[in-house]
């Protein structure tokens, strides 16, 4: 995996939003930069209620916190409103949003639950059960290792999608198996993943292109436009 890079700049603040915005990973801190203009983002302070959606993912290596960017990009400034590490937020501050994308790596592979290895086994098990998410849309991306890890291939997929489900979310953005070449993954039901999985280790030259077909499936499945 990509090792990960860090930079820092402070961006000005205009009505409540930064003016741009952008992520950059030093461990599992998110640090603002140079960002595009009408984002924002978001670090544990409470939020009003809000238009848009927000973006949560949690990040490692930094290969989640890249395809987040991409993501934000591909969606647009008018429908993204913040881009969050979900160590910096709470289920009450995201139920505040119109809708969701979600995101997370596999490093417990194999495993039932807490497949992530982030700030996502708590958020899911610990906290998110005190708010309902009826009816909102709610899509999850992550990140694994089609070769290495074949047979586990973006198993937290499938952990996000259920949790949020279960809390009353409308999951959207289900996507082809086509074209992958992974044994197994937790997060495929018949012929379709439930969820955006990419693999940053041996398959980033397809990543733009599955993250614009995504983006723009959710605009259409969501509403997103």
């Amino acid at each position: 995996m990509a090792p990960s890079m860090a930079f820092g700049v402070a961006a000005p603040v205009v009505g409540g939003h930064v003016a741009g915005r952008a992520l950059a990973i030093s461990g599992r801190r998110s640090v603002v930069r140079a960002p595009a203009a009408g984002l924002r983002t978001t670090r544990r302070a409470p939020i009003a209620p809000v238009m848009g959606i927000a973006i949560v993912y949690a990040s490692t290596t930094g290969n989640c916190a890249d395809v987040a960017e991409m993501i934000a990009k591909d969606l647009g400034g008018t429908v993204v409103d913040a881009v969050v590490e979900v160590g910096d937020t709470t289920p009450a501050d995201l139920a505040q949003y119109d809708g969701l994308v979600v995101g997370a790596p596999t490093w417990n592979t194999g495993a039932d639950t807490e497949r992530s290895g982030t700030e996502w086994d708590t958020f899911l098990y610990e906290e998110l059960d005190k708010v309902s998410f009826e009816g909102k849309p709610v899509a999850v991306f992550g990140t694994g290792d089609s070769v290495s890890y074949g047979d586990y291939f973006a198993d937290a997929i499938a952990e996000l999608h259920g949790r949020f489900a279960a809390r009353g979310a409308k999951m959207v953005g289900a996507v082809p198996v086509d074209g992958y070449q992974h044994t197994e993954s937790k997060a495929q039901v018949g012929e379709v993943f439930v969820g955006l999985p990419l693999d940053q280790d041996n398959e980033d030259d397809l990543t733009p292109a599955r993250v614009k077909a995504w983006c723009d499936q959710l605009k259409a499945e969501a509403g997103w436009a």
